[in-house]
């Protein structure tokens, strides 16, 4: 029964985070950046906490696929509430069996479930709780009293070094372990007393010392050595709900051991049952209070971007409205990759210029989704600052293989060919991105290998071609520099045209259109260029008569009929009654969205 029901608990966990928060598992992965090699492991594995940081690294590489991360953290979870379930009722426990109580055994671990679905709560930290119930089943295991005392002082400065702070869970299991053991309880107890002083009391006092003595040789903060280095993300921020997760793994397994396991069977018939009922009602509303939709909607945007499945993403969108500026960059992207962006931009819930060229921000996110539509624009010195920006705004300082990646391209398309190298030389030694970083170096040095793939030699032919100052406040006259130098890139067109749109500058837009759709040529205007350039012409003259553009009948009898609808509900909101018919228009965004 209790193999079935760790069963059932484990194939909960994974159908979670494999179907319900699989992207939260991606942005895991990209934000990490294990390797194998010699000089990772001692960076990372030598110092207090550094093997559960490497172990937690080596799982978390495995998320680049989602089935696989959600199996590993159903096997890391199971294993915890086995071995919290073995400490509370170990072989010493002859009333072990039939304990009623047993359900209990599954708090830490359904805990530890909820505090995953934090995307800065790291699986580090799950290992080292690991770390620390083995610990303890390993102190169980000694059979006398003296090996029994050893095994632990062992054990103490060794978990410490390997797992950090958790070494208190370990010191703590010790402190009851040794008070329950046979011989100390009664009047033996009383007599003894001095005795259990003397083996317990300098445990207590070495957990202290312990980040003292690190303090030497790591220059690391006593609060982080002994709360955790590499627990959470942000680095200077605690997280202190992770430390609910460390009482209840101590606390679990002595009120196993306190309540008596012996009950009636009608008590035990009750007591049971309810348990479960309660442990597994309060898990699922946990688990719907704590996953965050909106941010595994902005995670799947991102990831889907990054791996360019640009169907997937209008898929995404038109299932999911999309709700942030971030979001609809990576929407405005996919409509260009798919030949859409002109005709369909309003097909969307646009969010002003913000939705296809987001500003720079101080984050980890925002400009690796950036620098995707820089590199596709041409811009290679604005993708490749971003992406070396967010790596650098990691919280927890570490590397990003994503970045590095597109660090790589950058480079290689600047003919950077000795700093690309350097990223691939890294990429090579990972599990994933090794194959990728192989073929990518054959391309280091080769230019006719170069000019012919379809990114590297695509992207070099439509950059700038002088050197240009970023500018946040004049990214609309950087797309026209950019189309100026090289006609040929399709894309700073339609972006110069879009964001004119989007900034409501008729002017601009009507100048531009006139320069790309001259009077007389034959290319069709796409209807959202129609509605906005018989709109510009409607404001400085009494009808469309007259209007040097192409446009169809069919958007000069919709804007009567707008019009006329507009006017009709000018005194209520109409808005409602305009987004049914033309919420898809330039003229219900013009009217109706602030920007």
């Amino acid at each position: 029964m209790r193999k079935i029901c760790s069963l059932i608990f484990g194939l909960g966990v994974f159908l979670f985070f494999w179907l319900v928060v699989p992207y939260h598992l991606r942005f895991h992965e990209q934000f990490q950046f294990f390797r194998f090699g010699v000089d990772y492991f001692v960076d990372s594995a030598l110092h207090p906490e550094g093997f559960s940081f490497y172990l937690g690294g080596f799982f978390t590489q495995f998320f680049r696929y989602p089935w696989a991360g959600a199996l590993i953290l159903a096997l890391l979870l199971v294993l915890m509430q086995r071995l919290v379930a073995a400490i509370a009722y170990s072989t010493h426990d002859s009333a072990s069996g039939n304990s009623p109580w047993y359900p209990l055994t599954y708090l830490p671990s359904a805990f530890v479930w909820l505090l995953l679905c934090n995307e800065n709560y790291m699986l580090s930290s799950v290992v080292a709780l690991l770390a620390a119930l083995g610990a303890v089943s390993l102190y169980q295991c000694a059979s006398n009293g003296k090996s029994r005392i050893a095994v632990f002082y062992t054990l103490q400065p060794v978990l410490f070094f390997l797992a950090g702070g958790v070494v208190i869970i370990f010191t703590v299991c010790f402190l009851y372990l040794e008070a329950f053991r046979p011989g100390n309880t009664g009047n033996r107890k009383r007599t003894h007393w001095k005795m259990y002083a003397a083996r317990v009391l300098p445990a207590v006092a070495l957990v202290f010392l312990y980040p003292v003595a690190a303090r030497i040789f790591w220059q690391y903060p006593y609060a982080k050595l002994l709360g955790g280095i590499h627990f959470y993300r942000y680095y200077y921020f605690s997280y202190p709900i992770q430390y609910v997760a460390w009482g209840l793994t101590a606390a679990v397994p002595l009120v196993c051991r306190l309540i008596p396991a012996q009950a009636p069977a009608r008590i035990h018939r009750v007591i049971s049952p309810v348990l479960w009922v309660l442990i597994a009602v309060t898990t699922i509303a946990g688990l719907y209070h704590v996953a965050d939709k909106d941010k595994e909607l902005l995670f799947a945007y991102d990831t889907l971007v990054y791996e360019e499945r640009w169907e997937e993403v209008l898929q995404l969108a038109q299932k999911d409205s999309p709700g942030s500026s971030i979001e609809m960059v990576a929407v405005n992207l996919a409509l260009w990759k798919t030949g859409r962006l002109e005709t369909e931009i309003f097909h969307y819930p646009q969010l002003g210029t913000d939705g296809l060229l987001l500003p720079f921000r101080r984050d980890f996110v925002t400009p690796l989704i950036m620098s995707q539509v820089y590199l596709h624009l041409g811009m290679v010195n604005s993708a490749q600052r971003n992406a070396y920006d967010a790596m650098e705004a990691i919280p927890d300082f570490q590397k990003s293989a994503r970045s590095y990646r597109q660090l790589a391209r950058t480079n290689i398309i600047n003919g950077h060919y000795l700093v690309a190298r350097t990223y691939l030389e890294q990429l090579s030694k990972t599990l994933f991105y090794r194959k990728w970083a192989l073929d990518a170096m054959q391309y280091l040095g080769n230019e006719a290998r170069i000019a012919d793939h379809p990114l590297y030699g695509g992207t070099r032919r439509i950059r700038f071609r002088e050197e240009m100052l970023f500018s946040p406040e004049g990214l609309n006259a950087m797309l026209h520099v950019l189309y100026d130098q090289n006609n040929d890139n399709k894309m700073a067109c339609d972006y110069m045209l879009a964001y004119t749109l989007l900034a409501k500058d008729l002017k601009s837009f009507a100048r531009y259109v006139s320069a790309e759709y001259p009077e007389g040529s034959h290319k069709p205007l796409p209807v959202p260029y129609q509605e906005a350039l018989v709109l510009y012409w409607v404001q400085d003259h009494p009808g469309p008569e007259g209007i040097p553009w192409n446009i169809s009948e069919d958007v000069l009898q919709r804007l009567d009929e707008f019009t006329a609808m507009y006017s009709r509900f000018a005194g209520g909101r109409p808005e409602r009654e305009l987004k049914k018919d033309f919420g898809n228009t330039y003229w219900y965004y013009v009217f109706f969205t602030k920007i």
